[in-house]
């Protein structure tokens, strides 16, 4: 590995190019590279650089298996510990990390990567799946949902976002009618936190669905078809039979099947119980007042009488 100081020139001009962010973005960068992998690192990420670049053969090779493509090489991957610059950078302060296929680039707000033991190796996968997928289909081709479903799949169900999970969440989207129609997800997420969180988890959970009704093997065949030239209708249509509307229509029957209503009861499950304590303790105090107003009444009405 050869390590050097990236000062001026060049190398930062094209880093705050690929993060879309002009010139006011510039910042020196650390430079670790092998053969195939650039490593650029803020000061005091040595140590994280070098684990990337380790890491990087064999992230690169478990995706090749699982997707059964070959990444474009050479890549660069960013660790940046500054979450304000990041956060500039990316223009989203939800992520932990961004891939900008265009230019095979991976960058990391590393402040948040490795909050969690392996969460760095994970979100590293994920990114780099995005790089692997858009190396070979066509950008228009690929709707956002399935690239970030994809994503989420090959890299053990973690995405890039620094929020936390909610596994409850699409099953109650789709019981109360919150949900996301999938070709409004073709070309981008939505902005807003609540929404984008909702919008990954759809992602994951209908890859989920379709792995489970059609096979493991479906997700790699639908990408195959998309690669070849096809659009996602054409691709669903050939590998599962049915375009994307019936996939939707059947997966949203199945999210609003029992074993939704159960998540969405369990969920709420403290709120029930609060709830029900809640009345059940007025009907008590309603109870008590009556019993005292009806002591109250055979009291005034005492003669003085001893039988």
């Amino acid at each position: 590995m050869k390590r050097s100081l990236v000062v001026t020139g060049l190398s930062v001009t094209i880093f705050c190019f690929f993060l879309f962010s002009g010139p006011s973005a510039a910042r020196e960068m650390n430079v670790l590279e092998t053969s195939t992998v650039t490593v650029l690192f803020d000061d005091r990420l040595e140590s994280a650089a070098r684990q990337a670049a380790a890491l990087y053969p064999e992230l690169v090779r478990e995706l090749e298996e699982s997707i059964g493509w070959r990444l474009q090489e050479p890549c660069t991957v960013a660790l940046i510990n500054d979450r304000t610059a990041f956060r500039s950078m990316a223009g989203m302060d939800y992520v932990a990390a961004v891939a900008v296929p265009s230019r095979r680039l991976v960058v990391v707000d590393y402040t948040r990567a490795a909050v969690r033991p392996f969460s760095f190796r994970t979100i590293l996968k994920h990114e780099l799946c995005h790089l692997l997928l858009h190396g070979h289909i066509d950008s228009e081709r690929l709707p956002r949902w399935l690239d970030k479903g994809i994503a989420q799949w090959t890299s053990d169900g973690m995405a890039e976002i620094a929020m936390k999970r909610d596994r409850f969440l699409v099953p109650r989207a789709a019981v109360t009618g919150n949900i996301i129609p999938l070709r409004r997800l073709d070309r981008g997420f939505p902005r807003t936190e609540k929404g984008a969180l909702l919008a990954y988890e759809m992602s994951k959970n209908i890859i989920d669905y379709i792995i489970r009704e059609y096979g493991p093997e479906t997700p790699a065949e639908i990408l195959e078809n998309l690669r070849r030239g096809n659009d996602i209708d054409e691709a669903l249509q050939t590998v599962i039979l049915v375009p994307l509307d019936e996939l939707e229509r059947r997966w949203h029957a199945d999210l609003r099947g029992g074993g939704s209503w159960i998540s969405f009861w369990a969920y709420h499950l403290y709120e029930i119980l609060f709830v029900a304590a809640a009345l059940l303790s007025a009907a008590a105090f309603l109870r008590y007042l009556k019993r005292r107003r009806d002591y109250s009444r055979f009291d005034d009405g005492d003669d003085g009488t001893d039988y």
